[in-house]
């Protein structure tokens, strides 16, 4: 089974006082100052959305957002849109390296450092396609036996805890991967 189309959220640790608009300016920031190979085309705000994206900073091959989502915990959500070369661990890896990469970013920035922290003892890992793997529980065994080694990697091994976010087949699969401790290995782009 090859996956593709992964996102994957970091939550914020604390989000009192975080006003969604905030996050426009400092993504137009980064379209205006990329320094990298990927193309960011335009920002988008949906704060107005119940549970829906956020702020949208939209690119050709991938997407980043501030937002709430479903479970009403902001976070920095990363998601790739294009199809990937590599192995499925080399795919997983990569989003995960590019949404810590992210949230560095932001608590680096000039206008957020002292606002806004990551919660770097979990995230969650989507597939944003029902047709290459459902939300059942073979589905759920299948990244389970995938990429609990990459998570072990990455976090303690003692308190790696994996499980599904929803039960609701509807739901593209989504796992919550939660530490007791912060990465052991920060992962870096």
């Amino acid at each position: 089974m090859e996956l593709q189309y992964l996102m994957v959220k970091i939550y914020c640790a604390g989000s009192e006082g975080i006003i969604l608009d905030d996050f426009t300016p400092m993504f137009n920031k980064w379209i205006q100052e990329n320094e990298s190979d990927k193309v960011l085309v335009d920002v988008a705000s949906y704060g107005h959305v119940p549970y829906g994206p956020g702020i949208l900073l939209i690119g050709h091959d991938e997407n980043y957002s501030m937002e709430y989502g479903v479970e009403n915990k902001l976070g920095l959500l990363f998601s790739v849109k294009e199809e990937r070369a590599g192995s499925n661990i080399e795919r997983v890896e990569y989003a995960i390296k590019a949404a810590v990469a992210a949230c560095k970013k932001i608590m680096q920035d000039e206008d957020y450092k002292d606002k806004i922290k990551f919660d770097f003892n979990g995230l969650v890992v989507s597939i944003n396609d029902r047709c290459i793997v459902g939300n059942t529980e073979d589905g759920f065994k299948f990244i389970d036996a995938e990429f609990k080694d990459l998570f072990c990697k990455y976090f303690s091994k003692k308190s790696v805890k994996i499980e599904k976010v929803s039960q609701d087949p509807r739901d593209r699969l989504a796992i919550r991967v939660s530490a007791g401790d912060s990465f052991v290995h920060l992962p870096s782009v």
